[in-house]
């Protein structure tokens, strides 16, 4: 063999590169320049030696335009045998992972903690823990439109008589329309932008702690693009079966008796709990539409983005994703025939709604019956440009943010008020929202039991412990809510 002679190996870098021990390392070196000895008296110095995960392989210099064949006839060394990990490493992280477990009620990988250290924040002068913050006296939900006017009415007329110059009263902003000039004319508005698979964005409140959150799609994901595609067109597909091949010809119109989001089709399935309901009901659809929706939740494409939900709310809000889970649970072991919409670690929620657009641009307005201090989360999906139209506009927050299809934003939808830029003519937008309502929350504290019967049978002690309980039930519920240095501290546990 024309080999030189070996010379030293920068073991540093093969470490680096093999992720091998160094004894392994110097022990196969030694090895393999026995093996060259045997074969040749005097061997040639090769360039340099890499080292690989099977092991050390001498490089040759095809200067002869042999293509290396003299090193290639050489049999490889036999693979390295990764060393068993001690049994005290073992046990430290499984202990760690246990302490994680008893906490959140779940645990996430390591490079999935690791991704909240990117985060970028996004502060406001805002805080949730605010008396102008619109929430039921139960504590439970956020309340009606009529309810904010008669509110603030009673404070102007208040403030009237108090002589308060400097009380403001809030307006709620008109049901309509707007560009993206418009709505970046609107008092105190700024722009944020997104980035198709950058970091994720989170919004940090007066409080610190992480109130909205922006995904827009794991980093590094090469087929990500290609999953929005196809789950914009399974949603689009499902919308023909709906209603009917023709239904994007002509985008609905804005009249005053449409819904109060927006003119968009929309459907919704799973349990919910509201409007007089005794307890928690699935929502009644045709057996044809159930199949259909059933078959879009569970597409390969759709189910990525439920399962990136549930990972964000494992990942912002841990202790809030506690909550859900543990109540949902509860519901289950309580009546086992209640329809899931999958299972409790892949899906936590109880409602999802898919709105098939064709253009699906909503008023601004509150999910006021989902749970006050709850997060709903918002995928868009569709064709449309993201920088022209579909914004999401957080009013109370004073922004517009970039929405792209394929992104997941996670907001407290029962008092913040949001709304979506327009989006051009031509262009198509879908979104799938989850969410749980606050009368399932509500149910299963009262032992699931409504308010009615569990007061029916209070003594005069039991209802002011009652009342007490519903006054702090919001704040309460704030502190499942987590600031970004905390969850920034458990990619390090």
């Amino acid at each position: 063999m024309d080999l030189k002679k070996p010379h030293a190996v920068d073991l540093s870098r093969a470490i680096r590169i093999g992720n091998v021990r160094l004894n392994d390392v110097l022990a196969q070196h030694a090895e393999r320049v026995g093996e060259l000895d045997a074969e040749d008296s005097t061997p040639p110095t090769p360039s340099c030696i890499f080292v690989y995960a099977r092991g050390i392989v001498p490089y040759v210099d095809d200067a002869n335009g042999d293509g290396g064949a003299a090193c290639n006839s050489s049999p490889l060394p036999r693979p390295v045998k990764k060393k068993k990990r001690p049994e005290k490493h073992s046990a430290n992280r499984n202990a760690k992972r246990a302490q994680i477990r008893a906490i959140n009620g779940h645990t996430l990988k390591a490079c999935a903690l690791n991704r909240v250290l990117g985060t970028v924040p996004v502060p406001v002068d805002m805080a949730l823990e605010t008396n102008t913050i619109p929430v039921t006296l139960t504590g439970w939900m956020g309340q009606t439109d009529r309810a904010i006017e008669n509110a603030g009415a009673r404070d102007a007329k208040s403030a009237e008589q108090e002589g308060d110059c400097d009380f403001e009263k809030s307006e709620i902003p008109t049901r309509r329309f707007l560009e993206l000039n418009e709505a970046l004319a609107e008092p105190g508005m700024r722009l944020i932008t997104a980035e198709m698979q950058g970091p994720t964005t989170a919004i940090i409140d007066a409080d610190d702690q992480v109130i909205v959150v922006l995904n827009c799609g794991p980093i590094g994901a090469s087929d990500w693009k290609r999953t929005t595609e196809e789950a914009s067109t399974a949603m689009d597909k499902a919308a023909q079966l709906l209603y009917g091949p023709d239904y994007d010809k002509e985008p609905l119109e804005q009249h005053g008796d449409c819904p109060r989001r927006g003119p968009h089709y929309a459907v919704h399935m799973g349990t919910g709990m509201g409007g007089g309901q005794q307890q928690p009901t699935p929502f009644t659809l045709h057996y044809s539409v159930t199949q259909i929706l059933t078959a879009l939740f569970f597409h390969d494409a759709i189910a990525r983005f439920v399962g990136m939900a549930n990972g964000l709310f494992q990942m912002y809000a841990p202790k809030l994703y506690r909550y859900y889970l543990d109540t949902m649970c509860e519901l289950q072991k309580w009546d086992p025939n209640l329809p899931l919409l999958a299972p409790l670690l892949s899906c936590v929620f109880a409602c999802v709604t898919f709105n098939f657009g064709p253009q699906t641009v909503t008023f601004p307005h509150l999910n006021f019956l989902n749970l006050a201090w709850g997060w709903c989360f918002i995928t868009a999906l569709g064709w449309y440009d993201y920088r022209k139209g579909g914004h999401l506009i957080l009013w109370d927050l004073r922004l517009v943010i970039e929405f792209p299809p394929g992104s997941t934003f996670a907001i407290p939808s029962a008092v913040l008020r949001h709304s979506n830029v327009s989006i051009q003519q031509g262009e198509k937008r879908f979104s799938m929202t989850q969410y749980t309502s606050a009368g399932v929350f509500r149910f299963v504290n009262n032992g699931f039991r409504t308010d009615v019967t569990v007061k029916a049978k209070m003594s005069k002690a039991e209802q002011h412990e009652f009342a007490a309980a519903a006054r702090v039930r919001y704040s309460k519920g704030l502190e499942m809510y987590s600031t970004l240095e905390e969850l920034k501290m458990r990619a390090f546990m």
